[in-house]
């Protein structure tokens, strides 16, 4: 086994190597210098600038609130138009916790690039972004201090509206572009992009892009061998997950085999065949669940976080962390059902706070502690027969234990109208998702 996983790593070292070494050498590398200084022996802006001026889109035009029209004539006409001359690599203060940075009193127009662009942990769509974002400050576009959302108090962390078409409008634009319409990127490269699309408008304008949010949460149904994503109002086709756990984060859906033997994946969220990669992207939960092996395996249901605390549950026991070191380990006689957070039951949230509701509808109240000093209490349950709860668009639904889905209104639970008397297994935390970014295939 050793000498298998060897002999793929050099593979890759290798495939690496020779497209570090033809990057520079194919013939648009010089067209795109005669119009653009730069360092061509920087293998990642290389590739960066080369799918700039190459990526290929569909010519057919697509609906969104994202889509401005800013790069209608395409991505590289964009750069031309905005008068980009040269872009540098800078070691700048000024780099301080950014990817880059214009200095509009200097001339020729020029990018210059921070360490933090060519980390690892950023996509080619991202730099490509990044590229596009900076050169609409060529033409002013300041941003503003981030008055909601994640970025908040933040200085200059976003701009104000998407209709003012400053960087953030590009950024988002750009992306959904790449996602809906390029011809010649993978569909991996697609589905990263129409994520970082929805990931700008969200956070990224002090008025909200969507007015009723961007987020879903995946629905299972055994009776009907069906999946669903839900969006607070409409249900639309998903992948059916059979004898696994559907544990969604902010930006992923990652699905833990109730058998240890199987592999974890990932879901694709963003495509319209909603394709698993079950190879599971290097860097995910899941590829790290992969590498072990199955006596090695944990069977993870669920993971939630409070404070600085990432918790994996697991059906008798919640481990938790912070900084990837475990810090609590709460082992429980009865299996659980659901693991809540304050926010979920609308109680005053209080940090480091946790609610286990075990499979007989008691309910625990963890308080986790950073020196591992936690303590459990049984409190009352006051959501009685619900065993699952979401918040998407100001409402809250839950999942009753019979598998009729609910949503509250005015305190009080009632089914929801166009469930039409579906029955559930299981309701996933929310996730960044629009069903506008899901054709386009």
């Amino acid at each position: 086994m050793k000498v298998i996983k060897f002999i793929l790593l050099l593979t890759f070292a290798l495939i690496s190597r020779a497209h570090a070494a033809s990057c520079a050498e194919q013939p648009v590398v010089k067209q795109i210098r005669s119009e653009i200084n730069f360092d061509v022996r920087n293998e990642k802006l290389c590739q960066t600038l080369t799918t700039l001026k190459t990526v290929r889109m569909k010519a057919s035009r697509f609906k969104s609130k994202m889509n401005r029209g800013l790069l209608a004539k395409g991505y590289w006409p964009y750069l031309r138009t905005q008068g980009l001359k040269a872009i540098e690599i800078s070691n700048s203060p000024s780099c301080k916790g950014i990817y880059g940075f214009v200095d509009q009193a200097r001339k020729p127009w020029t990018i210059s690039l921070c360490p933090l662009f060519f980390d690892k942990s950023v996509s080619v769509p991202d730099r490509m972004q990044l590229i596009l974002h900076e050169a609409r400050h060529f033409s002013g576009h300041p941003h503003v201090e981030c008055t909601r959302g994640t970025w908040k108090g933040v200085k200059g962390g976003c701009d104000e509206a998407i209709t003012n078409e400053g960087s953030y409008a590009v950024s988002a634009e750009s992306m959904a572009r790449l996602g809906m319409r390029a011809r010649n990127l993978s569909a991996a490269a697609r589905a990263n992009a129409k994520l970082l699309a929805l990931s700008y408008a969200q956070n990224r304008f002090n008025q909200p892009v969507f007015t009723s949010g961007a987020r879903a949460v995946y629905l299972a149904s055994d009776e009907q061998e069906k999946g669903f994503f839900f969006d607070g109002k409409n249900f639309y086709p998903a992948p059916y997950v059979e004898d696994a756990y559907v544990v969604s984060r902010t930006s992923a859906v990652d699905v833990f085999p109730k058998y240890r033997s199987e592999p974890a994946y990932v879901l694709n969220l963003y495509s319209s065949t909603h394709a698993v990669d079950e190879k599971a992207p290097k860097g995910t939960l899941p590829a790290e669940y992969n590498r072990l092996s199955p006596s090695e395996r944990p069977e993870v249901i669920d993971i939630v976080t409070t404070g600085e605390f990432l918790c994996f549950v697991q059906p008798h026991q919640l481990d938790c962390s912070t900084s990837g070191k475990k810090k609590a380990s709460i082992w429980l006689e009865k299996s659980i059902e659901r693991v809540f957070t304050p926010e979920d039951l609308k109680v005053k949230p209080a940090r480091h706070t946790l609610y286990i509701v075990d499979r007989e509808g008691k309910m625990i109240l963890v308080r986790l502690k950073t020196n591992g000093e936690s303590s459990v209490s049984e409190v009352l349950n006051p959501i009685g027969g619900i065993k699952g709860i979401a918040q998407l668009k100001a409402t809250r639904f839950g999942l009753r234990k019979d598998g009729i889905l609910m949503m509250e209104k005015s305190g009080r639970w009632a089914p929801v109208p166009n469930a039409e008397g579906a029955r559930f297994d299981s309701l996933s935390r929310p996730f960044i998702w629009s069903p506008q970014l899901i054709s386009g295939e």
